[in-house]
């Protein structure tokens, strides 16, 4: 028997990356998953477990239709969220724009506190072995000053405190957050022309694999293995910290 067997989860960002992985390793526990994203052809071959939904994380009409969802696909009741969805953003304080600023802030802080939000009465309604439990995934950012992803280094230190805080005011739940390091995920396909000139992503995974003591760079199983403690009665003592998940490159 899985460690999730039986538990009822809706996981954002699902279709993708560090999402993905988790989703991965919950369904091969024993959870149900609905999977919220907007391309789901990574996603055939997941099984019956996995219950695809697609929304707009950044239209909260959407948003909230998610867990009408989940009411009705699980009786009213759900045991853990995971909210991974999110995208880097770069560039000074000197030249942003609106757009940009909204994407940002919308999908990382806004999405996250309205989740919890639409979350909580299901979770209120929770039969796991566990205590219903809120994973964020932050990033390695949130405790820095990377000037050229300021955006995304405040979203992320809002998704930390913002974690602790849904612990604090909740005390029947568990919530907690992971800062994810250097992952090798399709994050770094998408950055702007101008910050691949930059970083040339193949070669620096190289360069960083030498410096890791495990000689490698990230990739998202281990990100869904610790998720998977928090979700389960392995973690069940923990509630309110952020885990650092980097391969030791914040002490190097």
């Amino acid at each position: 028997m899985g460690k999730l067997e039986g538990y009822k989860c809706v996981i954002t960002g699902s279709t993708s990356g560090i999402g993905l992985g988790i989703t991965k390793k919950f369904i091969e526990e024993g959870a149900t998953v609905i999977g919220v994203g907007r391309d789901f052809h990574r996603t055939t071959e997941l099984g019956e477990r996995y219950i695809p939904y697609k929304a707009d994380l950044y239209d909260l009409d959407q948003l909230k239709s998610i867990f009408d969802f989940a009411a009705e696909k699980f009786d009213g009741s759900l045991d853990v969220l995971v909210n991974c969805a999110g995208r880097g953003t770069y560039g000074t304080i000197e030249n942003f724009e609106l757009p940009e600023w909204e994407e940002n802030f919308y999908l990382i802080m806004r999405a996250y506190q309205f989740t919890t939000k639409y979350a909580i009465p299901l979770m209120k309604n929770s039969k796991c072995p566990s205590v219903p439990n809120i994973i964020n995934i932050a990033s390695t950012s949130g405790h820095g000053d990377d000037a050229m992803q300021w955006m995304y280094c405040l979203g992320k230190q809002s998704v930390i405190r913002f974690t602790r805080l849904t612990a604090k005011q909740n005390h029947w739940l568990r919530a907690n957050s992971i800062s994810p390091g250097i992952i090798d995920t399709p994050i770094f396909q998408w950055c702007t022309p101008a910050v691949k000139e930059i970083f040339d992503y193949e070669n620096h995974f190289e360069k960083f694999a030498q410096i890791f003591p495990c000689k490698r760079v990230g990739v998202p199983e281990d990100i869904a293995r610790v998720a998977l403690l928090f979700a389960s009665k392995d973690g069940e003592y923990i509630s309110g910290t952020d885990i650092t998940v980097d391969g030791g490159l914040g002490v190097m």
